[in-house]
């Protein structure tokens, strides 16, 4: 595959199976999201994301105003501006696959009152719990954050200007870990 047709696929879904079969999440064998493939789609409410989907690409889903349930059991990837702006955005729990979450992927989801990150987590080469800076900025009504020993960084201003946060539970051991 040449370097024009890669770059045209990460705008889209990205497939082992046939890629102009545009079914349902639900029914598909898709291995990612791509690039702005949902960006300001604002009917859009509830995302029930299959366990063939692993990684969500930078702006997906940002902008879908209306978005306030989303269930991803096997993404360990969240890319940057993920769901940027999904002010209706409600709750998230990172299943035992997650591994990253992006530069500012929830920044600006100001419903957002609850975060639970599960289990551990090694996929090779990928980062092994890194959040990314700015990831919850301005998700003014977060207030629950629980964080398992398998996140190994947290970056720079990760809950800024997050004014509802009254519960922080750190699951670390001894493990060595680092908050910039």
């Amino acid at each position: 595959e040449n370097d024009n047709e890669s770059s045209n696929n990460e705008n889209a879904y990205e497939s082992s199976d046939n890629e102009n079969d545009h079914e349902s999440l639900s029914k598909t064998n898709y291995h990612l999201i791509g690039i702005e493939a949902f960006s300001d789609c604002l009917m859009i409410t509830n995302i029930s994301i299959p366990n063939s989907i692993h990684k969500i690409s930078n702006l997906a889903f940002s902008g879908c105003l209306l978005l306030d349930v989303v269930i991803m059991p096997s993404v360990y990837s969240i890319g940057d501006c993920s769901f940027k702006g999904c002010k209706s955005l409600q709750k998230l729990t990172f299943s035992s696959n997650y591994n990253y979450i992006g530069i500012s992927a929830f920044e600006g989801c100001s419903k957002l009152s609850e975060i639970e990150f599960q289990n551990e987590a090694n996929f090779g080469d990928i980062s092994n719990g890194e959040i990314g800076r700015l990831a919850f900025k301005g998700c003014t009504s977060l207030k629950t954050i629980i964080i398992s020993e398998f996140i190994e960084e947290i970056g720079d201003n990760v809950f800024e200007n997050c004014s509802s946060i009254n519960d922080i539970e750190l699951l670390f051991s001894s493990k060595n870990w680092f908050v910039s």
